[in-house]
This record gives structure tokens, sequence and C-alpha cells, in this order.
């Protein structure tokens, strides 16, 4: 039988950093544990502008927003936006995760102590709810 490749080796402990590695970079391993682990100047700056992006399709519609919009919502100069998020799709990638999870993480307990059925349940309840709200304000702007 073969090994499997590197990757898929389960507990695999770093006795070095990988190469390109920042000296802030730390690798969990049985002996660092979770909470040792800082992020580096990189990681608070993408977190930074992806809560821009969200803060942008937020206020503006998705069409009017852009790079240029959300570098200046995180108050960053355009090229660091343009350097952590090359490709636009990227960055709506990463606005709509960081979105979503924020969303449903206080819903999680609630899920594992009542069940996925009623979890989703609870969802298509609140989605009409919305809906009909939108609804009887534009019958109201109207």
């Amino acid at each position: 039988m073969s090994r499997p490749p590197r990757a898929y080796r389960p507990n695999r402990v770093w006795t070095t950093r990988p190469r390109g590695w920042s000296d802030e970079a730390v690798i969990e391993t049985p002996d660092t544990p979770h909470d040792t682990v800082r992020p580096s100047h990189d990681t608070e700056t993408r977190v930074r502008i992806v809560r821009a992006g969200i803060a942008a399709f937020h206020t503006r519609a998705f069409h009017e927003t852009t790079s240029a919009v959300v570098a200046e919502i995180a108050n960053l100069p355009f090229d660091t936006a343009e350097r952590h998020f090359p490709r636009w799709d990227g960055l709506v990638m990463a606005a709509v995760d960081r979105w979503n999870a924020e969303r449903t993480e206080p819903v999680i307990p609630l899920m594992q102590s009542h069940g996925t059925v009623r979890f989703l349940r609870g969802i298509v309840g609140k989605a009409r709810r919305l809906r009909r709200s939108y609804a009887r304000r534009r019958r109201r702007a109207r």
C-alpha cells in the first residue's frame, strides 16, 4: 500500500517554518495552543478590507461598488486593497463568506439544541417575514 501524499497525512507537526512565512506566523501544534496564534498585519488588513466590502455592499448597489470604494471605506490606499485582493470576485466572495459566517454564528447553538429541520424552518419563516416587510415599505413609499 502506498503512502498518502504529504498534505493528507494527519497530525503533521512542522519542526521549521515553511519558506515565506513571517516570524509572526505560528503553526498550531500540540505544543502551541490556539490562543497564542497572533494574526499578522496582512491578516488584519485583509479583514479590514473585507469588512469595508460588507459595509460598501450595505450602503451601495452592487454595480456601484468598486475596489476604490472599498479601499476608501477601509481608509487604505487603493494599491493596498488591490495587492490583497487582485481580483474583484475574490473580494466579493470573501465578503459574502464573512457576512454569512457572522449571521449564522449566533444561530448555530439553536440548531444544535433544536435540530436542523427546525433551524431551516426558522430561516424560511424569517425570509418570508422580511419579504413581507420590504413589500409593505415599498407600498408606503409609493
